[in-house]
């Protein structure tokens, strides 16, 4: 028993950090190993007719997702503290995976078995979600990831034009056990290509011509050729185009000399915070500090932005589109808000963080109405209750099409970065 705890507490410890590492996804072996801890689960069964059933929230805890990751972390682990006794002897418990530095092997030929993991949350990225979904989805597990935005990891024919083998993630013979809350890449990049032609006073960059840039994962394409998409349809021009490699200086620099070279009015970046934050690093200190980059998801309202690029002062001019609502917009926020802070006095209440503790309560939800109910929940009993939620959480109404998407696109806020690394929100696109 303490041989296994020992071997485990370094990838479950969510406060490890590794800065400014790109994660080294062979993970699928972590999840095989969290799923298959049925004699470890013994250690935290009370007695007769008590139980435990545990939800399991990946995210990061370090680099420039870090401080959005570790809110969302914690907003799973409030939900979870206010639903700890579910009744008739069931207890419920959260463990956790750092989505930044999990380096385990990719064996998954091991026995999945363990009933007492129940559910996921996350995890942040797409490339995370892809390198942890066969074996949840082989092992049947209902994951909720807010902000994962790949198409190709709830649709088949995108996932062949990005691709993947879409049967890796979604077994033959499997019900759907992937869910997300945030729209899709092509969603998020065809509403930042009409921002960026926009005027000002719409909240807009007024830009005629734009570089795209992204980072080589299937995301960043995915969101760089939706955006290229969007733009030409709407007349706009692509100034130039290149990818570059996250941690790979000559290549970030060349790119920079590129878009210099090129001047457009404005860059859009699809990718990595970790790669956005060396974009906007780069073109500040070498000769374009004014030029707007303009990029979508977890970058935006990042409380650690300025401190991912380095500086605050670099970090001006950057300008997001999260999917998510701001949190002053939404009526029901002001409770989650509140026990948040109660819970973590000083902490910042992301708009991600809302999504996760949405994510965990509609797995929370689905467990104690099969507990309530008088049945004992198993995987299939939760991922059935999961597919056909329709409720209202902090961030919304919460429910999912056959393919896992969000049923109602949910809306799209807009924030800017000042040269003191701090975020103004200036719009709601959508909704």
């Amino acid at each position: 028993m303490k041989a296994l705890a020992s071997l485990m507490k370094p990838l479950l410890n969510h406060s490890a950090t590794r800065p400014r590492e790109r994660p080294r996804h062979r993970v699928e072996a972590l999840i095989a190993l969290l799923l298959t801890m049925g004699w470890l689960s013994a250690c935290s069964i009370g007695g007769p007719g008590q139980q435990t059933v545990t939800l399991v929230a990946i995210f990061p805890t370090a680099g420039a997702s870090g401080a959005v990751g570790q809110s969302m972390a914690q907003a799973v682990d409030l939900a979870v503290k206010q639903s700890a006794a579910l009744g008739n002897g069931y207890t419920l418990t959260a463990t956790h995976v750092d989505e930044s530095s999990v380096t385990v092997g990719p064996d998954t030929a091991q026995a999945i078995a363990n009933a007492q993991v129940m559910g996921v949350v996350g995890p942040m990225s797409s490339v995370a979600a892809l390198a942890t979904l066969p074996a949840l989805a082989q092992a049947g597990v209902v994951t909720i990831s807010p902000t994962a935005t790949l198409p190709g990891l709830t649709q088949s024919d995108q996932a062949s034009a990005e691709g993947l083998t879409f049967s890796q993630s979604h077994p033959a013979g499997k019900s759907i056990s992937f869910f997300r809350l945030a729209p899709d890449d092509n969603a998020l990049a065809s509403a930042a290509a009409d921002l960026a032609l926009a005027s000002p006073q719409a909240h807009g960059l007024g830009s005629r011509a734009v570089f795209v840039v992204d980072d080589g994962s299937a995301s960043g394409k995915a969101q760089s050729a939706a955006f290229q998409a969007e733009l030409k349809a709407k007349h706009g021009a692509v100034a130039g185009t290149r990818s570059l490699a996250l941690g790979d200086e000559l290549s970030v620099q060349t790119t920079v000399s590129a878009i210099v070279e090129a001047q457009p009015d404005s860059v859009f970046f699809a990718g990595s915070p970790e790669a956005a934050a060396d974009l906007r690093r780069t073109l500040t200190q070498t000769g374009a500090p004014s030029l707007a980059t303009l990029t979508v998801g977890v970058v935006a309202d990042d409380p650690g932005w300025g401190d991912a690029v380095g500086n605050p002062l670099y970090a001006a001019n950057t300008v997001g589109i999260l999917p998510a609502q701001d949190l002053s917009k939404l009526t029901g926020a002001q409770a989650f808000t509140a026990a948040y802070q109660s819970a973590y006095p000083g902490a910042a209440v992301t708009p991600e963080a809302a999504l996760a503790y949405d994510a965990a309560m509609v797995e929370i939800h689905a467990i104690k109405g099969l507990v309530a109910a008088g049945k004992t929940p198993t995987r299939a009993t939760v991922l059935a209750a999961v597919a056909a939620t329709k409720e209202t959480g902090v961030t919304g109404a919460i429910a999912f099409n056959k393919l896992g998407d969000p049923a109602t696109p949910p809306p799209l806020a807009v924030y800017t970065c000042d040269a003191k690394g701090a975020w103004t929100y200036r719009t709601t696109i959508g909704g």
